[in-house]
C-alpha cells in the first residue's frame, strides 16, 4: 500500500456480511477497517454492529457473546451492551454502570440482501441511503449465484477499473468499444456507461457479434450496481470492503432477467456466470501486481479515469488524489 498516497479506508457504506448470516439472535464476529467488530441481531430482527472488544477486561463479545433482552451480552463477566453501544446492565456490582461502558455503534442499513455499514474516520452519520437494486427482489429476476474473494489491493483500483472500457478488450477479449465510456455524476454516485461489440463465439455460442452495453452506478468506494445488456438482461452486483491495510474483501452477486423458457434461462446463465467470474478473476490478477500512478500517461481512448478519480476525493478522511 505504501504506493498509494491515502487511506486505505475511504468514508461510505460497505457490506459486512449478508442478511441470511445473521439469523434472529445471531452473533457474528467481524473484522474490518482494520478493526475487530461484532454484528448481532435482536429477536425482534434489527442487525446492530459494535465495536467487538468489551471495554471491562477486552473480551470479544463475537465469541461466545449472546442475545439477551434485544442487547448483546458479554461471555465474560454478563455486562450487556445495547444498540447504541451503551452498557445498560451489569449482573453484579449492584448494578452500577461507570461512565465509560460504552462500545462505538456503527449505522447499519439492511438493503440489497446485505448487512452495510457506514464508516467514517471522524465517525460522523451517513448522510444518505444506500440505492437498491431492485432485480434482486424482483420476480421476473433470477440469482445465478454468489461469489467472494479476498485479494491484496487498494478500493481506488475497483472505481480506476469502472472507468477504462479498454481493458475490456485487451484483458477479457471483447472486441473494441463502440464509445468510450459516459459519466454523469451526482454526489456519492457515479453513473458510467460503455457501448462494445460483444463476440458471441467467445463464450461458446455459434453467431455473429452484436452491440452490448454496460451501465454501472458506483456508489462511494464499497458498491457497484452494473447492470448489462448482450445476450441477455443481467445484474453484477458488487461490494467491495476493506479488511485492512492490504486486503479487500469482494462479494459479487449475479443475476439473470428469465428468459421465456426456463432451460435457455439456465443454458444462458451458467454462460454468464462462467464469463463473468472468469473476467473477475483477470482482474483480480492485474490488481494483485500492479503499482498506482498518480499521474498516469493517458492517450486518447482512455475513459474517465480524471472524472472518476476527481470524484473518489470526496471519500477519503485527509488525503487526496492526484488526477
Amino acid at each position: 500500500m505504501a504506493d498509494y498516497p491515502f487511506s486505505p479506508f475511504p468514508n461510505g457504506w460497505f457490506q459486512v456480511a449478508y442478511a441470511d448470516e445473521l439469523p434472529a439472535g445471531g452473533v457474528l464476529p467481524i473484522h474490518y477497517f482494520g478493526k475487530e467488530l461484532v454484528a448481532f441481531r435482536t429477536l425482534a430482527g434489527e442487525a446492530q454492529v459494535l465495536d467487538a472488544h468489551c471495554p471491562h477486561l477486552g473480551a470479544h463479545l463475537g465469541h461466545g457473546g449472546r442475545v439477551e433482552n434485544e442487547c448483546l451480552r458479554c461471555p465474560f463477566h454478563g455486562w450487556s451492551f445495547g444498540a447504541d453501544g451503551e452498557c445498560v446492565s451489569i449482573p453484579y456490582g449492584g448494578g452500577k454502570i461507570p461512565p465509560r461502558a460504552k462500545l462505538r455503534s456503527w449505522p447499519v442499513q439492511e438493503v440489497n440482501g446485505t448487512i452495510m455499514v457506514y464508516h467514517h474516520a471522524q465517525e460522523l452519520q451517513p448522510d444518505g441511503p444506500v440505492p437498491v437494486a431492485p432485480q434482486l427482489t424482483n420476480p421476473d429476476w433470477v440469482t445465478l449465484g454468489r461469489f467472494r474473494w479476498q485479494y491484496p489491493t487498494h478500493l481506488q483500483e475497483m472505481v480506476d477499473n469502472a472507468a477504462d472500457p479498454l481493458h475490456l478488450v485487451h484483458l477479457h477479449g471483447v472486441l473494441m468499444p463502440a464509445t468510450s465510456a459516459t459519466e454523469q455524476a451526482a454526489g456519492k454516485d457515479l453513473k458510467l456507461t460503455t457501448k462494445f461489440i460483444s463476440d458471441p463465439t467467445r463464450i461458446g455460442i455459434p453467431g455473429e457479434p452484436f452491440p452490448a452495453q454496460i451501465e454501472s452506478l458506483l456508489h462511494g468506494f464499497g458498491m457497484q450496481i452494473i447492470n448489462f445488456d448482450a445476450m441477455a438482461e443481467g445484474l453484477i452486483f458488487l461490494c467491495f470492503t476493506p479488511v485492512d491495510g492490504e486486503m479487500i474483501d469482494a462479494r459479487m452477486v449475479i443475476g439473470l432477467k428469465k428468459l421465456p423458457d426456463e432451460g435457455m434461462t439456465r443454458f444462458v446463465g451458467e454462460l454468464v456466470v462462467k464469463d463473468v467470474v472468469r473476467q473477475f478473476e483477470e482482474d483480480i490478477q492485474i490488481w494483485k501486481h500492479k503499482i498506482y500512478r498518480a499521474q498516469p500517461v493517458l492517450c486518447e481512448g482512455d475513459g474517465p479515469i480524471g472524472l472518476v478519480r476527481r470524484w473518489s476525493k470526496q471519500f477519503y478522511p485527509v488525503q487526496q488524489l492526484s488526477a
